[in-house]
């Protein structure tokens, strides 16, 4: 078992909701719910001594994809303020596919994945 004790102050919550606020994009505090393991894998290697504050932010499979645009808008104008945003996870989520390098990958994801690096490349979407 594995315990990431990173900690917060409700001033860094605090302007992340209002970064939230500002783009109209509904969220909810959860006080109790610990790190997930794409917040705290990664960051148990940047950072093993769990000294920095972290604030998890999860993705909502409710919500379309303009909403999460706004999402990475508004987190985005914290880069600024001293803030460091760590995005983990697959850009495919199918546990169902996982194959850890014996097969292809599926065709879907391969061609999602290459589309993705194609729309990041460009400036205007960082």
């Amino acid at each position: 078992e594995v315990e990431y004790a990173a900690t917060c102050g409700s001033e860094f919550s605090a302007k992340v909701g209002e970064a939230l606020d500002a783009k109209e994009i509904p969220w909810e505090f959860d006080g109790q719910r610990g790190y997930d393991f794409g917040c705290w894998s990664p960051l148990a290697l940047l950072f093993p001594s769990a000294d920095v504050p972290v604030v998890q932010v999860s993705l909502h499979a409710s919500l379309e994809a303009e909403v999460h645009c706004r999402l990475g808008e508004a987190l985005g104008t914290l880069r600024d303020t001293n803030f460091l945003l760590v995005c983990s996870g697959g850009i495919t989520h199918n546990l169902m596919d996982i194959a850890y390098g014996e097969a292809a990958v599926p065709p879907y994801a391969a061609s999602f994945d290459t589309w993705v690096q194609e729309v990041l490349r460009y400036e205007e979407n960082r």
